[in-house]
C-alpha cells in the first residue's frame, strides 16, 4: 500500500512538473525536466514498466513532440485520461484521431469490389463479402456507425444490387469514395444526361482520390473507366472534354500528358489545375 502511495505522489509530482514546463516554454527547464524522467524511466522500468513508459511520453512532449491520438490510446485508461487532461491544461491542440480506416485500405476495396461486381464471379464475391465484414468488426465502436452504410452497400453491389439504388452513406470519406464506386460501376452509361460542370467536378474528385491513394490497381481502373468517357465526349463533339481526359488517363497510367494539357483552355484548364494542385 505505501508503495502505491509513493508511486502515486509521484506520478502526481511528475505530470504537475510536466504541466508547469510546458506552460513556462522554457527550453532549458523543459530538457533538465526530460533528463530527470530518463533517469527515472531507468530506475523503475523492471518495477513499473508502465510507469516507465508513461515517462518516456512525457518526455518526449518536453522535447517537443506532442502525444498523438494513437500514443495516448495505446496506454491504459488512467494514464491516457491523465495525459489528455494535460494537453487541456496546457492549452495544447486535442490530438486528431486517426482515420479508422487507410485512404489506401479504401482505395484497395473499392479496385477489387468495383472488378468483382463488373465480372459477377460469385467465388470472388463471396470472399470479399467476408473480407468487409471482418474489417467491420475490426472498428472501434466509435467508427463502426459511420463505416457500415458504406460496407453494406459494398456487400449489396458484390450481390448484385444496381449501385444507383442504394442509399448513399453520409459521412466522409465515405460519401466521397461512394461517388467514386458509383462512377466506375456506372461509367460510359449515362453520358447525355450529364451536365458538363457536373462532370467534370466528378472527374475531379475521382482523380484526386485515386491519385492521394497511391494504388496502382484503382489508377488502372480509372484510366479504363475514362477511356468511355473520352470517346463519348468525342462522338458528342466535346473536344476539350475528350482532351482533358486523355491528360487525365497520362497522368494515371504515368505517361506525360503535357501534349494534351498544353491545349486546354477555360474550364477544362480550371479542372485540370486543381486535379494537380491536389498533389502539389
Amino acid at each position: 500500500m505505501n508503495e502505491a502511495n509513493e508511486l502515486a505522489q509521484l506520478l502526481n509530482i511528475v505530470c504537475s512538473a510536466t504541466v508547469e514546463a510546458i506552460r513556462d516554454d522554457d527550453t532549458a527547464r523543459r530538457e533538465a525536466l526530460a533528463e530527470q524522467l530518463d533517469t527515472l524511466r531507468a530506475d523503475i522500468r523492471d518495477e513499473s514498466p508502465t510507469v516507465a513508459h508513461f515517462f518516456g511520453v512525457l518526455a518526449a512532449w518536453l522535447r517537443g513532440t506532442l502525444p498523438d491520438d494513437a500514443t495516448i490510446r495505446a496506454l491504459p485508461t488512467p494514464f491516457a485520461r491523465a495525459l489528455r487532461q494535460m494537453l487541456r491544461e496546457t492549452g495544447a491542440p486535442a490530438p486528431a484521431p486517426e482515420a479508422p480506416i487507410s485512404q489506401q485500405t479504401l482505395a484497395q476495396l473499392v479496385a477489387a469490389v468495383v472488378a468483382a461486381a463488373k465480372h459477377k464471379d460469385p467465388e470472388p464475391a463471396r470472399k470479399l463479402a467476408a473480407t468487409i465484414i471482418n474489417i467491420e468488426t475490426q472498428l472501434p465502436d466509435s467508427a463502426r456507425a459511420d463505416a457500415l452504410p458504406f460496407f453494406e452497400n459494398l456487400r449489396a453491389l458484390l450481390g448484385g444490387a444496381d449501385a444507383r439504388t442504394l442509399p448513399p452513406p453520409a459521412a466522409e470519406p465515405y460519401a466521397s469514395v461512394w461517388q467514386t464506386v458509383l462512377y466506375l460501376v456506372s461509367v460510359g452509361e449515362d453520358m447525355n444526361t450529364v451536365a458538363r460542370q457536373a462532370l467534370l467536378d466528378r472527374l475531379i474528385h475521382n482523380t484526386q482520390f485515386v491519385r492521394r491513394s497511391g494504388d496502382e490497381t484503382l489508377a488502372q481502373q480509372l484510366a479504363t473507366a475514362l477511356l468511355d468517357v473520352q470517346r463519348s465526349a468525342a462522338e458528342q463533339n466535346a473536344s476539350d472534354i475528350a482532351t482533358l481526359v486523355a491528360a487525365v488517363r497520362a497522368l494515371l497510367l504515368g505517361y506525360d500528358p503535357t501534349p494534351y494539357a498544353e491545349a486546354l483552355q477555360g474550364d477544362v484548364r480550371d479542372a485540370w489545375e486543381r486535379i494537380l494542385a491536389e498533389n502539389a
